[in-house]
């Protein structure tokens, strides 16, 4: 009922437009129907796009009636062969800006349902990936839970180290995981500021405590896709760990910074940055030394990252240069072999490890 109410309504201004201008244009041109077929042509257009294409037919119609009895001629026949041709032509432009606003209306409820379809789809993907979200989290909290148990009953120091490091490494894994999960579903990108800081302070919360160390960030407003975005945080995590652990014995007092920003030199690169002025390179259980070796090498070859260590001037350095997502491998994007001071790996290597910077090739071979 609402919708024939809809279309009469519609129908009817076409009739009265198309009347008024008709009439308009006999009382301003009685002597000539130019100025009634040009206005006529425009009433069309502006039917169109009020009424649609039934107003446009209502109005051709009545347009076609009164200008056959408004210009001279016996009942519906028009005299004039000219007049009627511009009749002709009229009622066929009117036609034509029918047929089109057709055309476009069928256009835009399609253009319609693919939307509402989408919106739909969307909103299935997104109880989907809650719902994989939520599992996945229950995992890796029934994963920590069993391996701090284990770790508690290791009766050997080395497997309950390395079951205590399992455990930290997977509660890390949880926490990056629940930042970009939140973000996952509305983005396929986020800014790295905003990201890193959280992961840093939820970082220094947990492994600081009441220590004497201070962190300080260096984060340039970066968007990164959430793919190398994950893999940053595992790395800063690691390295940040890594520091916790071995940089500053004994309470002593410290700073800790991590930087993010564009490469100077090198275009359509970006550099990662994690120093401290902690003890610098210390002597340390080999094992795990190459465990968290490969697992940075391994990380950093997932964004065809080059990592180094150095360590100058009383500060220890971490640096990881790799490309902006999109951004194509250069002659300079790879990691340099360098065998000799491979084994030297940050905080966890061996005394001696030389003061210049060196290369670990970021790959898990």
């Amino acid at each position: 009922m609402k919708q024939v109410i809809r279309w009469g309504a519609r129908a009817g201004f076409a009739a009265l437009i198309v009347s008024l201008v008709c009439l308009g244009s006999a009382l301003a041109a009685p002597t000539s129907p130019a100025p009634a077929l040009a206005f006529l042509c425009f009433a069309f257009a502006v039917l169109a796009v009020a009424g649609g294409r039934g107003a446009v037919l209502v109005g051709v119609a009545v347009g076609a009636l009164e200008l056959a009895l408004l210009l001279p001629g016996e009942g519906f026949a028009i005299a004039r062969p000219e007049d009627a041709l511009g009749v002709i032509g009229t009622i066929a432009a009117g036609l034509t800006i029918a047929w089109q606003t057709g055309r476009a209306d069928s256009w835009i409820a399609e253009l319609d349902r693919e939307s509402r379809q989408a919106r739909a789809d969307r909103d299935r993907i997104s109880a989907f990936f809650d719902e994989i979200s939520h599992r996945v989290a229950n995992d890796l909290a029934m994963l920590v839970s069993l391996a701090s148990i284990r770790s508690r009953e290791a009766i050997e120091p080395e497997t309950r180290a390395a079951l205590g490091d399992l455990s930290s490494r997977m509660i890390v894994l949880g926490r990056v995981y629940r930042r970009l999960r939140v973000r996952a579903v509305d983005r396929q990108e986020m800014n790295a500021r905003g990201f890193l800081e959280e992961l840093c302070a939820e970082l220094q919360q947990a492994t600081l405590g009441l220590r004497p160390i201070a962190l300080r960030l260096e984060i340039d407003p970066i968007t990164l896709p959430l793919g190398q975005m994950v893999i940053i945080g595992l790395i800063v995590n690691e390295l940040m760990t890594n520091v916790y652990k071995h940089a500053f014995p004994d309470d002593r007092h410290g700073e800790i910074c991590v930087a993010l920003r564009r490469h100077k030199f090198r275009l359509g690169m970006l550099e990662l940055l994690v120093t401290d002025n902690g003890v610098g390179f210390v002597q340390h259980s080999r094992d795990q030394a190459q465990l968290g070796k490969r697992l940075l090498a391994s990380l950093a070859a997932q964004i065809r990252g080059d990592l180094s260590y150095a360590r100058m001037n009383g500060l220890t350095m971490a640096r990881l240069d790799f490309p902006m997502s999109g951004a194509p491998p250069g002659p300079d994007d790879k990691a340099t072999d360098d065998p000799i001071h491979a084994d030297h790996p940050v905080h966890g290597g061996e005394v001696g490890a030389p003061p210049s910077l060196h290369r670990i090739q970021a790959s898990t071979t």
